[in-house]
């Protein structure tokens, strides 16, 4: 039941996001993005430990401050995508070097014959990133984290990240579909910032 409300939840923003002003919704998700940082303690912790850390020349206020646009960051890019589901956000628009990137793609299919592989991390919008790549003609295999809720995963996730030709592949069946792609001469996107397990992964210090 409670997967089936999160379902219903999540695709009524998707209604939702048919219709707002782009304005609006922004600044809908910038104040949940600020309401989530005060009613997630475990999260809210987890931000103010890691920022502290990285940045022991900041006081409290300033690591707060911080860990608040963390947030209202990572809520302004739901709100992104909740606008490329409608197609109402102009991919190529949205990346300040579109062409310079692309360029550099071209350049770089031309000369690897054996494949790509991409790597990033959760910075920014990852999501708009895949898309604009696929957009433009360069569609990839990427591995990700298969949804706790299924319903979310196969009838809204995956469909998204499949659109323009990417290949939306989990991490528990991830080594078989990159070798293919790779030895076909695609691309491979990945993103390394997250644990895999204790046998596939190993263990480093972050700085």
């Amino acid at each position: 039941m409670g997967k089936q409300i999160e379902y219903r939840a999540v695709l009524a923003f998707v209604w939702l996001a048919k219709f707002l002003p782009k304005s609006w919704l922004y600044g809908l998700f910038h104040g949940l993005g600020v309401m989530l940082f005060w009613a997630l303690k475990k999260r809210r912790d987890i931000a103010i430990a890691n920022l502290t850390k990285a940045y022991p020349n900041l006081n409290s206020t300033q690591v707060k401050e911080l860990a608040i646009a963390n947030f209202t960051a990572t809520a302004r890019s739901v709100a992104d995508i909740l606008l490329l589901i409608n197609e109402r956000l102009e991919i190529n628009d949205s990346i300040e070097n579109a062409q310079e990137i692309l360029d550099k793609l071209a350049v770089l299919c031309k000369e690897n014959k054996n494949g790509i592989i991409f790597t990033t991390a959760h910075f920014s919008n990852w999501e708009l990133l895949a898309q604009f790549i696929a957009f433009n003609g360069y569609p990839m295999t990427a591995v990700g984290r298969r949804g706790t809720n299924r319903l979310i995963e196969y009838n809204l996730t995956t469909p998204f990240r499949e659109r323009y030709g990417n290949k939306n592949i989990f991490k528990q069946q991830a080594m078989t579909h990159m070798v293919k792609t790779l030895r076909s001469g695609g691309i491979v996107g990945l993103l390394i910032d997250q644990k895999a397990n204790a046998r596939n992964g190993v263990m480093s210090r972050f700085f």
